[in-house]
């Protein structure tokens, strides 16, 4: 079995890459051939770039205690199951490569939040 986070599926027709965490398409390639060999491209760029298990685990688990979240508080700003966070910070997946973003946004959001409350 394939631990890769990024796979190449067919998805209503098109071939798409698939982000094996949250089952949601994050590109669209096309039909036939051209499309599978597209999209099989774009998997291996993004498992090429995908932060590996480990190396960044002990920085994510930092960060949401830096902002004094539990595991349940943030996987529900980022929109993923506890468990997925929890194997990220354990080291037991890798780390999507747009999570990244995802926490910017979460920290403008923990910014905002705390600003209306000051005012």
């Amino acid at each position: 079995m394939s631990h890769e986070q990024y796979v190449a599926r067919r998805v209503d027709g098109a071939w798409c890459v698939v982000d094996r965490v949250t089952e949601q398409p994050v590109s669209q390639h096309g039909a036939g051939a051209a499309g599978a060999t597209a999209a099989r491209a774009a998997a291996d760029t993004l498992n090429t770039r995908a932060v590996k298990a480990g190396t960044r685990a002990a920085e994510l688990r930092e960060w949401r205690r830096a902002h004094n979240l539990s595991q349940p508080a943030l996987a529900s700003l980022l929109g993923v199951t506890v468990v997925s966070l929890s194997r990220w910070e354990n080291g037991a997946r890798s780390i999507p490569t747009l999570l990244e973003r995802a926490l910017r946004d979460v920290e403008r959001e923990l910014d905002a939040r705390f600003q209306a409350r000051a005012s």
